[in-house]
C-alpha cells in the first residue's frame, strides 16, 4: 500500500508472478529490472523494515511514494544468488505455512475432544476403574 494508519503497514511486500493482474488503487507497484529477482525484492523488504519505515511521511496517515522508495538503499548480490536465496526462504514459508495449517487442525481437533470427551457424548475404551480419584471440595 501507499497509505496506511500505521507507519509499519507500508512496510510489507509481495510478490506477484503473473500476467494480466489487475491491482486496485493504492498501491505501490515495484517492476524488477534484469538485475533484480523480484521475490528476492520481497523478502528485503520484509527483513528491512527499519530502513523502509524512515521513508514513510505523514503524521495521521502515513505515505510511501514511489520517489520514497527510490530513495532505498539496496546491497544486491548476483542474480543468480538472488534465486538461490528466495527459493530457499519460499520453500521455508511453504514449510510454516502447512505447519500452521495442521497445528490450526489440531486444535480444533482437541477443542472437539475436550468439548465431547468431558461431556461424555464420547467415552474412551480406557478402563478408569483403577485410576486415581480427585476429591474436589472439603473431605
Amino acid at each position: 500500500p501507499t497509505s496506511d494508519v500505521t507507519p509499519r503497514g507500508l512496510s510489507t511486500a509481495s510478490y506477484v508472478d503473473k500476467d494480466g493482474i489487475i491491482l486496485g488503487g493504492d498501491i505501490l507497484v515495484i517492476r524488477s529490472s534484469r538485475d533484480l529477482n523480484g521475490l528476492y525484492f520481497a523478502y528485503y523488504v520484509k527483513s528491512n523494515k527499519k530502513e523502509v519505515i524512515k521513508l514513510v511521511s505523514g503524521s495521521t496517515v502515513f505515505h510511501l511514494y514511489g520517489s520514497d522508495m527510490a530513495k532505498f538503499k539496496l546491497n544486491l548480490p548476483p542474480l543468480k544468488e538472488q534465486e538461490s536465496i528466495s527459493n530457499v526462504l519460499a520453500i521455508a514459508d511453504k514449510e510454516i505455512k502447512e505447519l500452521k495449517n495442521k497445528l490450526s487442525l489440531l486444535k480444533d481437533q482437541k477443542k472437539y475432544l475436550l468439548n465431547n470427551l468431558i461431556t461424555g457424548k464420547i467415552r474412551t475404551t480406557v478402563n478408569m476403574a483403577n485410576s486415581p480419584q480427585l476429591k474436589i471440595g472439603p473431605t
